[in-house]
């Protein structure tokens, strides 16, 4: 199957969707404005495609997008694999009948806009995955995936043909309007076909990109508390810290955590994010002082790209940002009524602008230089919904200079932890990455049936998600599934909690705490200490935990 495929490759079509002006325009590859080099090759049960562009004019060439391949398989799978961009995005398997649909209203942020768009390649009525996605056939899988992710975000188009059965595979890289100069050449990134057993190309595809993106991963999981998204909305104060830190103590749990990362509300408006003085009366250096005493890793979260209109960096640097477009721009792209919101509403900073990056740059420095030693980045899915920067560079490489930032501040070797982002350009860069949504919201935990009946279905989609990307723990990062919160007060959630502690031990992840220490009961913080004490013991070192019977979570546990 894999050389007659091969061969369906070579003779497929393949070209580039430019900018004409007032019009979009697909050339193909017998074009004279450009040439091409398609270069595809086979080594055991493996298919490598690459293709390089040329600009053979005199003047620059605006490319949209660039498709690898466009061809047809006489057979259609019996099932196949949706996979969603963001760590948000849902993933799951779907039958060949089955269409991709965008988000336009609720859950925005986990639609690529321009995968639905023609002129960027789209295919109608197809099922649209980012990044790679699998084929399962009777006897047979293929998974057709990007190997490298530095440069442009990739898509495949699953689509069964009308009229014969065919199934349609298209598989494009989104360029995002930069412009090619005269003699110039722009490359894709690598795409690979993979056949065998459903795991067999798992295995395979997550070691290619170990490969073929030099990844090398050396962060140990890490057991740790943190401060204190869940239960207190986005706000942490050196009153609330310090009672932690305290209860921390009071509870015998001391010695079972290696890290305390400080998150979301220790500066009154997201984007100031030097100014904690309302706060943290002593500076964000007391928060890393004390941890560092209690011999932890100190960590901090940060959302670089996007500021409170309220804040002090946005209203004295409004050139920094994205314009609004008539309406009040919300960049949180999950719900409308975010729009009529104040203190939801957020600002999208043009990444390439130079003084943004002298700024976000010092944030980084400045942190690392009071002794913070983890970033958690969060809010980085925004910057993918713009691709008219101030430099033409694509929203891929623009995203991850943001990460290379932070990662090596003050040329040291940070941890980088990601929260809501798009997965491929994290790899080689973030050490922790989340794949899948939050453990479940805080603004409406406080609502005792709606809140409950909402946080459960969100972790339980978390979880599901995070399934299907389990085989990249290990070679692309380390897998993260948010901080497990005993104190839900929703009884039902201990099967879902269950599965989440197993799901964290048996790929060896990470393990947060994310409840309020001062409000969790006696059965709990006696879970608690069992849990995290093997944690802590089993992955000290990279040894996968294996047939050791985890104590169940009880509904008494959980309330």
């Amino acid at each position: 199957m894999l050389n007659a495929l091969k061969n369906l490759i070579e003779t497929s079509n393949y070209g580039v969707y430019i900018d004409a002006g007032i019009y979009e325009q697909f050339l193909d590859n017998s074009t004279k404005y450009l040439s091409f080099d398609r270069k595809v090759t086979e080594e055991d049960t493996t298919i490598s495609i690459k293709l390089l562009v040329k600009n053979t004019t005199d003047r620059s060439i605006r490319l949209k997008s660039i498709i690898l391949a466009d061809f047809k398989l006489n057979v259609s799978p019996d099932k196949i694999l949706e996979n969603g961009w963001l760590c948000s995005s849902l993933s799951n398997i779907v039958s060949n009948k089955h269409s991709t649909q965008k988000n336009n209203v609720v859950l925005k942020r986990d639609s690529n806009p321009f995968s639905f768009e023609e002129a960027f390649g789209s295919v109608k009525n197809s099922i649209v995955s980012e990044w790679f996605t699998k084929l399962v056939f009777e006897n047979n899988t293929l998974l057709i995936g990007a190997t490298t992710t530095d440069k442009f975000y990739t898509q495949i188009y699953v689509s069964e043909e009308e009229h014969g059965g065919d199934c349609r595979i298209r598989i494009t890289c989104q360029t995002d309007d930069i412009d090619i100069s005269p003699d110039n050449t722009i490359e894709t990134e690598i795409v690979k076909v993979f056949q065998g057993s459903e795991k067999d190309t798992e295995d395979k595809f997550s070691q290619a990109i170990k490969e073929d993106m030099k990844v090398k991963v050396e962060q140990k999981p890490l057991t740790g508390l943190i401060m204190s998204y869940y239960y207190s909305c986005n706000f942490i104060s050196q009153k609330l810290f310090d009672s932690q830190i305290e209860k921390l103590k009071e509870l015998g749990l001391k010695d079972l955590i290696n890290c305390i990362c400080i998150d979301a509300g220790y500066c009154k408006y997201w984007g100031d994010w030097l100014d904690s003085s309302e706060r943290f009366k002593d500076g964000m250096r007391y928060a890393a002082d004390k941890i560092k005493s209690l011999g932890y890793t100190p960590g901090i979260w940060v959302a670089p790209l996007v500021a409170d209109p309220r804040s002090k960096m946005y209203e004295n640097n409004k050139k920094w940002f994205f314009r609004d477009t008539g309406l009040n721009m919300n960049v949180r792209f999950t719900s409308p009524i975010e729009k009529i919101m104040p203190n939801m509403g957020l600002k999208i900073a043009d990444p390439t602008n130079e003084s943004y990056l002298d700024y976000i740059t010092d944030v980084a420095n400045t942190f690392s230089n009071i002794g913070f030693e983890m970033f958690k980045l969060d809010f980085l899915y925004p910057l993918a919904f713009f691709h008219d920067f101030s430099i033409k560079i694509s929203r891929v490489k623009a995203l991850r200079n943001i990460l290379s930032i932070f990662k090596y501040a003050e040329n040291k070797n940070h941890i980088l932890m990601s929260g809501l982002s798009q997965l491929s350009p994290l790899i080689g860069l973030a050490d922790l990455v989340r794949v899948g949504s939050d453990s479940g919201s805080p603004y409406v935990r406080v609502f005792p049936i709606a809140g409950n009946i909402t946080n459960e279905k969100v972790l339980k989609r978390s979880l599901e998600t995070s399934e299907y990307r389990m085989f990249l723990n290990r070679k692309a990062w380390l897998n993260d599934y948010d901080c497990v919160v005993f104190n839900s007060a929703n009884p039902n959630k201990s099967n879902l909690l269950n599965k989440q502690i197993e799901m964290v031990f048996g790929s060896g992840a990470s393990l947060w705490l994310g409840d309020d220490l001062t409000k969790l009961n006696t059965e709990q913080v006696k879970y608690i200490k069992e849990i995290f004490s093997i944690h802590k013991k089993t992955f000290n070192t990279f040894t996968l935990l294996e047939n050791k019977k985890l104590p169940a979570l009880t509904t008494k546990q959980n309330t």
